[in-house]
């Protein structure tokens, strides 16, 4: 696996840390369970540390997933509640930051995902219960057979959740993503590069379907106006050279434009301040009212209102 070059990974770092606030790291010691936290939950094996340089000996090819969202350590160990009961393997990854903790939990989950009440955004996948709760993604799996109740799985995640007392606030701009026609549980942070535009990235998704028509809204974060006007303008030449651009496009926020992409089909950005919108598979009527209620938040989140 090819490594992220050092001056982004540490741009990434940075901006990550800047962007929600995250409580200390919690001593490895007290993220090891023992058999009065979890119905007798007995570790069976030490720790095992990884950091940013060692992930992906443990991980492979899918560290580099967990280093695009910033993960600075992984702390992984196996146990057992009564031998022959449930085994259970740990996964607990410091993402640094609360926005790093969710942008990897949004790219684990489906929306067909169980709901699970553990942590924030618990969900079930496969013989796993994953959550987040601060800047830690949390992962506990059966690795042997599961008793036809889950109960003493859920008892071994909802201990660990206990000993991580800093909650997970959602990011602020998940609030921007207006309710109607979005799809449950696909709010998402992708940190690299979206829509094959190296200039944009760090984009905040949701998937949405109106009417049978399904579709993806867009927010990304410029530096100021200024730079989210280049950027726009950027990605409208881009359409303009690998798709078409329309003779006109509906009235949304500042600069709009609408045409279709060669590769992701019709779209419709626009700024709004600082930020990008915009809407990826539609490009009408519909897909404009949602990105002015976009715009409209931002602009009033922006007063402070």
């Amino acid at each position: 696996m090819s490594r992220l070059r050092a001056p982004f990974t540490a741009a990434l770092l940075a901006a990550l840390a800047g962007t929600a606030t995250a409580g200390p790291r919690v001593p490895v010691q007290r993220l090891v369970l023992g058999p009065r936290d979890a119905s007798g939950f007995t570790a069976h094996t030490p720790p095992s540390r990884y950091t940013r340089d060692t992930l992906e000996t443990h991980l492979g090819d899918r560290a580099r997933q967990y280093l695009g969202h910033g993960v600075e350590e992984l702390v992984t160990y196996a146990g057992n509640v009564a031998p022959g009961v449930l085994d259970v393997n740990i996964e607990i990854y410091d993402m640094a930051s609360v926005l790093g903790a969710f942008g990897i939990l949004s790219c684990q989950r489906r929306p067909q995902s169980p709901q699970v009440e553990i942590g924030t955004l618990g969900f079930a996948a496969g013989k796993a219960i994953c959550f987040i709760k601060d800047r830690y993604y949390v992962r506990v799996e059966a690795t042997g057979r599961i008793p036809k109740k889950p109960d003493k799985l859920l008892a071994v995640a909802r201990a660990l959740a206990g000993r991580i007392t800093e909650e997970s606030p959602l990011p602020r701009l998940v609030q921007a993503f207006p309710s109607e026609g979005r799809v449950p549980r696909t709010e998402a942070f992708r940190p690299g590069v979206v829509l094959g535009q190296d200039y944009l990235r760090r984009a905040y998704v949701a998937s949405y379907k109106v009417r049978g028509v399904s579709f993806e809204l867009y927010l990304i974060e410029g530096e100021n106006a200024h730079d989210a006007t280049d950027r726009l303008i950027r990605y409208r030449e881009a359409i303009r050279w690998r798709g078409r651009l329309n003779a006109s496009s509906p009235k949304v926020g500042e600069d709009a434009f609408a045409g279709r992409d060669g590769y992701y089909g019709p779209v419709l950005f626009a700024r709004s301040g600082p930020f990008i919108i915009g809407a990826v598979g539609r490009a009408d009527g519909r897909a404009a009212a949602l990105l002015r209620q976009m715009a409209s938040w931002l602009e009033q989140d922006a007063k402070g209102l």
